[in-house]
């Protein structure tokens, strides 16, 4: 069964979570980075913002659809909205490497697709 754009995500995400004991807080930006390179789409640099304040944070638009580096168990909270700052791809590989220490290799996530 071929795999779609999500499964992929979600794949991605599981292994980031297994990586860290599922407290994956600060990664966004690589997993971000991983999401883009596999699916495409573009990073976004933005805010989560909830009722109890905001928080800095990095996801990947792609044809319109939201894919979240830290899942999307938030979405249905109260208050919630992400707040985009910018999709300035040279901004965002300037600071990438400050984050390059949570990044984890991912065997086979090029054929993640044939393995859903």
């Amino acid at each position: 069964m071929i795999g779609s754009d999500r499964t992929v995500v979600d794949y991605i995400y599981r292994k980031y979570l297994e990586c860290y004991d599922n407290e994956i807080q600060g990664c966004c930006p690589v997993i971000a980075d991983t999401i883009q390179k596999t699916i495409g789409g573009e990073i976004i640099c933005g805010y989560l913002d909830f009722n109890t304040g905001k928080r800095e944070h990095w996801w990947v638009e792609n044809d319109g659809i939201i894919y979240d580096p830290m899942g999307d168990e938030y979405v249905n909270e109260p208050g919630f909205r992400r707040i985009e700052v910018h999709r300035n791809i040279t901004e965002i590989r300037k600071i990438l490497p400050l984050f390059e220490q949570y990044r984890i290799e991912i065997l086979g996530v090029e054929n993640a697709y044939q393995d859903y």
